[in-house]
């Protein structure tokens, strides 16, 4: 992609597509929104959509490093992430989803430093030893496809099996 000015000089873009959906809402009262909620008895779980290992492909922290890599952000199984999806509208329905973000541009990271930002009377305090990952910076700055999310959840909801897996 590239952007050419009457005075000759071209200015090369990065080949990104931004994509903008509409989408039926049952309820507009029913929102979550991307920012902590200073509730004591809440936590904050990590949900994989895409079942996949981390990668640090076309991120963000991998261009400041000079590497645009080859790693596409996809999702493995596809029923999988359908399942997910639903389980998290269900959350929303049900009314236990305090807060959510997606992890997208600049990954876990920035997605946890993102729901801070608007809260000024509260924070975080994370562990990540319970993320899994060999490599805590990719795991940190992995963007994937924004096929994960963190939510803040009050209660566990009543499928018990859906969290067993995403545990």
């Amino acid at each position: 992609m590239t952007q050419q000015y009457p005075d000759g000089e071209k200015v090369i873009s990065p080949g990104t597509v931004i994509v903008s959906a509409g989408g039926e809402v049952n309820d507009v009262r029913k929102v979550v929104r991307p920012v902590v909620v200073n509730e004591p008895n809440s936590k904050i779980y990590h949900l994989d959509f895409s079942s996949l290992a981390p990668q640090l492909g076309g991120s963000a922290f991998a261009q400041t490093l000079g590497y645009v890599g080859s790693d596409v952000p996809t999702v493995a199984d596809a029923a999988y992430f359908r399942a997910a999806f639903a389980a998290v509208q269900a959350m929303v329905q049900e009314g236990i989803l305090l807060a959510g973000h997606d992890i997208s541009a600049g990954g876990l990271i920035t997605a946890l430093l993102e729901m801070c930002f608007a809260n000024t009377e509260g924070g975080l305090s994370v562990q990540l030893d319970n993320l899994g990952a060999a490599d805590l910076v990719q795991q940190l700055f992995a963007e994937t496809l924004q096929s994960w999310c963190k939510w803040q959840i009050k209660t566990k909801p009543a499928s018990k099996q859906f969290w067993q897996n995403m545990a």
